[in-house]
């Protein structure tokens, strides 16, 4: 009885030995995997973080665009602008000096 206890222990030490190399195993492999998976969600998110960055740089130079359009837009606006008052000023003066030429025929016409 001895003898078959010896061989059942040992058959159990066997089981647990060859259960323990399978899963250790098992467990390298699946670290082995955890770890490219890793590897490889690094490399997607450095990709995803380049592209991102140069549409970041594509936006602000497509910006930077409006920006001069928009401010060649006001300084052509104030040229006009310009243009408006000189000529609203010319044509004030004239009128005025169409008044003042009136107002002396009217003056003329009366001494007469």
């Amino acid at each position: 009885q001895v003898e078959e206890t010896t061989t059942y222990q040992q058959d159990a030490e066997e089981k647990f030995t060859v259960e323990k190399r399978t899963k250790d195993k098992d467990l390298a492999k699946q670290g082995r995997q955890l770890e490219i998976a890793s590897k490889t969600c690094v490399e997607v998110y450095e990709r995803e973080l380049v592209l991102v960055e140069e549409a970041r740089v594509r936006a602000h130079a497509e910006l930077d665009t409006v920006v001069e359009a928009d401010n060649a837009a006001i300084a052509e606006m104030m040229k006009l602008v310009e243009e408006l008052q000189k000529t609203h000023e010319v044509q004030s003066s004239k009128h005025s000096s169409d008044e003042v030429a009136a107002g002396a025929l009217v003056e003329e016409a009366s001494v007469t």
